[in-house]
């Protein structure tokens, strides 16, 4: 990495002057991290409601004050340590899954990437789960909390599946949404930034992955945050009963309808898986565009990946 000298306050002060390679380990060592510490509330409010399988009594609102019951630093418990390690899960995210597309196609990236994400941050945030979910109930009814370097538990497999439907939706859905958005914006007469319209893909891309996610992603809440003797029928056979009842209901007729809960669910896992990859994907775009460019003015523009 180089650096230009630059006068601040009569100071020579470097600037850095990174590639495009170079961009892409800064987003997810710096931009990663960011994204998951700044929405740890919405998280943690997620993993409340895999306890609390009515929407009625526990609307998403109610779940999002739980959260912040202890004062507003209460909405961050167990943030820490999931903060350090993403420093690592991103890397994965973005440079790894750039090195996996370049070797594998796009598709099995996803799989290779969201399988790698999950041995390096299934610890810490199984930890930060737990802990978010200890905070708000008697100690009688506490969890034992995870090791954050132990990749093992009960919750991995939904959990790598989770991170492999969260993945479709911000790598491969993103540039159908874009197009399409820019096709319909240009139907009707509008032609906004391409910035705009990258952004707004993006986001869409991302609600998708996380309404896919949602039943995978509470699943992993509930396997992590149940007592052992409330999944002593098994893991399988308890994840089939945990969503029965929390996303079916079943009348005195027999019938069977999708409960309102399904709802609140999607809602929260899309308010922040949405907002959180978009903020990710936005600052390493950004990052790369500035890399690139820098490139460019050496002399000629980064081969395609050459991270490892």
């Amino acid at each position: 990495m180089a650096a230009d000298t630059k006068s601040t306050w009569g100071l020579a002060a470097p600037v850095p002057r990174f590639g495009e390679n170079e961009s892409l380990l800064v987003a997810g060592g710096l931009g990663g991290p960011f994204t998951i510490w700044l929405y740890t509330p919405l998280r943690n409010a997620i993993t409340l409601g895999s306890q609390a399988p009515s929407a009625a009594t526990h609307p998403a609102s109610a779940l999002y004050k739980e959260v912040f019951a202890r004062g507003l630093a209460g909405g961050w418990t167990g943030c820490t340590t999931t903060v350090a390690v993403s420093s690592v899960q991103f890397m994965c995210m973005g440079p790894l899954y750039h090195v996996y597309a370049s070797k594998l196609g796009a598709t099995l990236a996803v799989g290779a990437t969201g399988l790698t994400e999950s041995l390096i941050s299934y610890g810490s945030q199984t930890r930060n789960a737990q802990l978010a979910y200890n905070a708000t109930v008697p100690a009688a009814s506490r969890v034992a909390v995870q090791h954050p370097l132990n990749p093992v538990g009960v919750g991995f497999p939904p959990h790598v599946m989770r991170n492999v439907a969260a993945m479709t939706g911000c790598r491969l859905v993103t540039g159908p949404c874009t197009t399409a958005i820019t096709s319909l914006t240009h139907a009707t007469g509008l032609r906004p930034d391409p910035s705009v319209l990258q952004v707004a893909g993006d986001f869409a891309g991302c609600l998708l992955g996380a309404a896919m996610s949602m039943p995978l992603n509470q699943s992993y809440n509930y396997l992590v945050t149940a007592t052992p003797e409330a999944r002593s029928a098994g893991v399988v056979s308890s994840t089939v009963g945990f969503l029965k009842s929390q996303y079916l209901n079943k009348g005195a007729d027999g019938r069977v309808t999708i409960s309102r809960t399904v709802a609140r669910d999607v809602f929260m896992r899309c308010a922040y898986i949405a907002p959180q990859l978009t903020t990710y994907m936005f600052i390493e775009r950004g990052l790369m565009a500035y890399g690139r460019r820098l490139d460019q003015e050496r002399g000629g523009a980064a081969d395609d990946v050459r991270l490892l």
